[in-house]
């Protein structure tokens, strides 16, 4: 069993599980009352192609080079931060999240597990509300390139969807579908310098489409609900006008809007299980290429994080070996 599980939601980010294919990627929290999806995607960059030199720097790093070479390692630590930490350079940018609100806070949560599967790349949210058992799946897709959410209960719930997004932008729902549209920053230097105006930037689109069996799905006020709905679906895609590193992203960029329509039409004419398939299949492609055997003791029984603290109190685990070098590859599969 390759799994990395745990016995609690994930409270930030370095906590939560990572899903992705390289392009588009996100970290689940495993919230059962109002799940996080923490969304980013490799485009989004402030700014647009420019060159911006500093005429000072070469001068500055051989004298940087001097001291260091002389031992005076604070003169230089001071010459670089001087010289050299205001270079142009424009940021990533996160997308921004999407929540899943399944329940209120007075619910009695029973059975909590989460866990991530490094042999299909899916993640899994399992647990009981007021003895209701929910089962939640998601996955990015590398053969179809979107994040893909399923809901499933034992009795009709309601959930509802909304975005929380980082970047300049507006939203629009119509129905099941709820599409946002907006922009980078201009200039982003540090996070009190966010800079909007009439310069070119990144534009993206998103699309989220949710779809129930036996339930209904409307949307407005900036979110989509899935109401008395046994099992809920949402289907989610985000697109930019990035075309290249030299590239304007505007005036020369990619067209995007209908890119990120075609990925959820396409979706929605595969069907849930039919992209998990491809998904998997995709995925076991490069994962099965390797496997490592290690001799000892199995704790796969115990949650992920109890089992790194006993590793590093001195519990030889080497199952746990195998299984840190197999989330390894899973991220290099993940994010590139």
């Amino acid at each position: 069993m390759k799994n990395l599980f745990y016995t609690e939601p994930a409270k930030v980010w370095n906590e939560a599980l990572p899903l992705g294919n390289g392009r588009l990627g996100a970290m689940v929290y495993g919230d059962p009352f109002c799940d996080c999806f923490a969304l980013n995607e490799d485009t989004l960059w402030s700014g647009y192609p420019r060159m911006e030199e500093d005429p000072h720097s070469m001068e500055a790093i051989r004298e940087i080079r001097e001291l260091t070479a002389q031992g005076k390692y604070v003169e230089a630590d001071r010459k670089t931060a001087e010289t050299m930490h205001n270079f142009r350079c424009q940021v990533y940018m996160s997308y921004g999240k999407l929540y899943a609100q399944i329940a209120t806070p007075n619910s009695k949560v029973s059975g909590y597990r989460r866990e991530l599967d490094l042999e299909t790349g899916v993640h899994k949210t399992l647990y009981a509300l007021d003895g209701n058992r929910i089962e939640q799946t998601s996955f990015v897709s590398l053969a179809d390139d979107l994040l893909v959410i399923r809901i499933k209960s034992d009795s009709k719930i309601n959930v509802k969807f909304n975005e929380a997004v980082d970047l300049e932008h507006s939203v629009h729902t119509q129905g099941d579908t709820l599409t946002v549209t907006g922009r980078c920053p201009t200039e982003a230097r540090t996070p009190d310098k966010i800079v909007y105006d009439d310069r070119e930037s990144v534009q993206f689109s998103s699309v989220l489409k949710v779809l129930s069996d036996g339930g209904t799905v409307f949307g407005g006020g900036g979110c989509s609900n899935a109401q008395g709905a046994t099992e809920v679906i949402a289907l989610f895609s985000l697109c930019t006008s990035f075309n290249g590193f030299d590239k304007m992203p505007v005036s020369q960029g990619k067209e995007y809007t209908q890119r990120c329509k075609k990925i959820i039409a396409n979706a929605e004419n595969l069907g849930y299980e039919a992209l998990l398939q491809r998904h998997i299949a995709k995925y076991q492609q490069q994962f099965n290429r390797v496997c490592l055997t290690l001799e000892g003791e199995n704790f796969d029984h115990i949650p992920t994080d109890q089992r790194i603290r006993a590793a590093a109190a001195g519990t030889v685990d080497n199952k746990l070996v195998e299984l840190l070098f197999d989330f390894a590859r899973y991220l290099t599969i993940a994010g590139s």
